[in-house]
């Protein structure tokens, strides 16, 4: 089998460089279901019937075998769900002018909350190839939605419940519940750029919250 692959990523990099478009090839030649093992026998035995050219059908599931379960380039749910939680941040942004006022000065954590912060919203919204293994486990897809839509609701109803105050227990509610949220996002989809920035986001922006709420 490994030398089918070898063979396979050649005749993907001679495809590569001819411009052929690989994400409409494997809508149409591969199933979404195809596993490890039954791609091996696909790769082995192509039905005959299929309609796929083999050489373009071995390159794909060569490239499944290698990186599992990968997800599209753009994830337009993590889009979706950035652009849901950002929403009363902005509002309230226009309605309270100091309501996100830094009192608390300490440039490295700051630094690093800002870092992570950027780097989780790209992450959600890009899937990059290799760093990005997409669902890896049965049921991760219906778990990864579950989860994400379950945290996102907690969040605006945080905000509903929490906005005329100005308390720890805000804080901590949407401080804990955006982290919770990005690094589940990671962990489901595998996506190991966003779970390391979640990883440093996490800490530092619920101690930033957290000291800003005691400042105040």
């Amino acid at each position: 089998m490994p030398c089918k692959i070898q063979e396979a990523l050649r005749i993907l990099e001679k495809l590569r460089r001819s411009g052929k478009n690989f994400s409409s090839i494997c809508r149409r030649y591969v199933r979404p279901s195809l596993t490890a093992h039954s791609a091996s026998g696909f790769v082995q035995n192509p039905p005959q019937n299929s309609g796929a050219p083999s050489a373009t059908a071995s390159a794909v599931i060569a490239i499944r075998i290698i990186l599992g379960k990968t997800m599209c380039f753009m994830n337009f749910f993590g889009l979706a769900v950035i652009a849901t939680i950002m929403v009363p941040n902005f509002i309230f942004a226009a309605t309270h002018r100091d309501g996100f006022e830094n009192l608390y000065k300490n440039r490295i954590v700051e630094f690093l909350e800002q870092a992570g912060r950027f780097g989780c919203f790209a992450f959600m919204i890009l899937n990059i190839p290799v760093l990005c293994r997409g669902f890896w486990f049965d049921g991760a897809k219906t778990a990864y939605f579950a989860a994400s839509s379950a945290l996102t609701v907690a969040y605006l109803c945080g905000w509903i419940v929490f906005w005329k105050e100005n308390s720890l227990r805000k804080s901590i509610v949407l401080s804990v519940v955006p982290s919770l949220l990005f690094l589940e996002s990671g962990f489901f989809a595998l996506n190991i750029p966003l779970i390391v920035c979640a990883v440093i986001f996490a800490p530092c922006h619920i101690l930033i919250s957290c000291k800003n709420a005691k400042m105040r």
